[in-house]
């Protein structure tokens, strides 16, 4: 299963004042953080819910309560991404990443909850766009826990606290952990950073992983492949790399048009760059060109646009090849086509010696090893299911992967 957080953040350095606002919101039980970066984290009870009016309003009366900004992140199975933004009590702005997902919604409801990166941006670090945050409102991401985490960094935000739940609870039981009588009691364990309210001190708190086994595997493979992911890119770089996979061309004229360099590297989820590497999961924090990540998704009129604004074809990144790699394992032929006209041989080789016909034929086979590998642990079936589903979705299909090859073969490859 993915992962469910709902976490509240309050633009204050005062705890103590939190606290007290928080007990006077009619509140369940709570936790409240040390003040970090100019924030305070609140986790609720209720909230963990996943009660969406509930949150809404009492990201409100903190805010009213407070006079502050605060900002409510609300996470459901991984799939859906929500933030509601109050300051001084007033609704600003609301987002949700999928809002048809439960029923039908009108194109009126659809629209106020696209969010307003024009005012998300007033309260974000310096340097931040608006153009930045629409790419990351815009981009299609496996694990919506992606983009929450990327909006708490144009906040200022701790990303861990953004992905913060009250039922996630201590991860470490050894020194006797739990909640505080609510007498102030510092949370213990790996949460020293967090007080604790707790009305019923016989109560029992139930203990959830703070995230689930994809999301495990996920930062597993991220520390394995930490050798080639040195998150430094500029937010600018990093909105063109999510612009060239979502292939908004006008952000990616407007980008450069401000000075993105097209050939700088930028972040983005490793599903989106290489499904030879990692077919089932994204790993935020590899950096590529924005012409790897668009070549990537099949994004052929971003690839043309980024070459014509002079991004270099024949580039070759250290994990995943050329842009022409890319686009062969994603079973995109006219973007195989496009950077073949572009000027790039049929035959070009990986660091690691392989070609794009030699790429594909690899995809097959871990894609199937991967398959028969998920159907062959019975014991976990609704996570065989849930696996097998997302490797479907992130397959290219056998007819694409087809096309591609007769593209190369035509242009000399072997």
């Amino acid at each position: 299963m993915g992962s469910f957080a709902v976490s509240l953040h309050v633009r204050s350095d005062d705890r103590d004042a939190v606290n007290r606002q928080v007990a006077a919101c009619s509140a369940g039980e709570f936790r409240v953080s040390n003040p970090a970066h100019g924030w305070i984290t609140v986790c609720e009870s209720r909230a963990s819910d996943q009660d969406e009016d509930w949150v809404e309003q009492l990201n409100g009366e903190l805010s009213a309560g407070l006079g502050v900004a605060c900002v409510a992140f609300l996470l459901h199975d991984s799939d859906i991404a929500r933030y509601w933004l109050h300051d001084r009590g007033q609704l600003l702005d609301l987002y949700h990443s999928v809002p048809d997902y439960f029923e039908p919604v009108s194109s009126a409801e659809r629209k106020r909850l696209r969010g307003r990166p024009d005012v998300l941006v007033r309260y974000c670090r310096p340097g931040v766009t608006p153009s930045q945050i629409n790419s990351v409102l815009r981009a299609d991401v496996t694990f919506a826990d992606d983009t929450i985490v990327q909006l708490a960094q144009f906040l200022g935000i701790d990303p861990d606290r953004s992905l913060e739940d009250f039922l996630h609870g201590d991860d470490d039981d050894s020194d006797g952990g739990g909640w505080g009588s609510g007498d102030g009691a510092p949370w213990s364990g790996d949460h020293e950073d967090w007080n604790a309210n707790d009305d019923d001190e016989s109560a029992t708190t139930l203990k959830f992983p703070r995230r689930g086994l994809l999301q495990e595997v996920q930062q597993q493979l991220t520390n394995l492949f930490q050798s080639v992911a040195t998150p430094t890119a500029s937010p600018q770089s990093n909105a063109l790399v999510q612009a060239a996979v979502a292939g908004e061309l006008s952000e990616i004229r407007q980008l450069v048009a401000e000075g993105a360099d097209p050939n700088a590297t930028g972040a983005m989820p490793v599903d989106a760059v290489a499904q030879s590497v990692l077919p089932i999961g994204s790993l935020p924090g590899f950096e590529v060109a924005p012409l790897l990540a668009a070549a990537a998704k099949g994004r052929t009129a971003a690839v043309r646009l980024l070459i014509e604004l002079g991004a270099k074809a024949a580039d070759v990144h250290p994990l995943f090849g050329s842009a022409l790699h890319a686009a062969a394992q994603a079973g995109s032929a006219e973007t195989v086509q496009a950077l073949i006209e572009a000027g790039l041989p049929a035959d070009i080789k990986s660091l690691q010696g392989q070609t794009p016909l030699a790429a594909i034929q690899t995809i097959r086979a871990q894609m199937e090893l991967t398959k028969n590998m998920v159907e062959s642990m019975p014991q976990l079936k609704g996570m065989h299911d849930q696996l097998l589903s997302r490797l479907s979705g992130l397959s290219p299909s056998q007819t694409g992967w087809e096309a591609c090859e007769a593209v190369l073969r035509s242009a000399g490859a072997r």
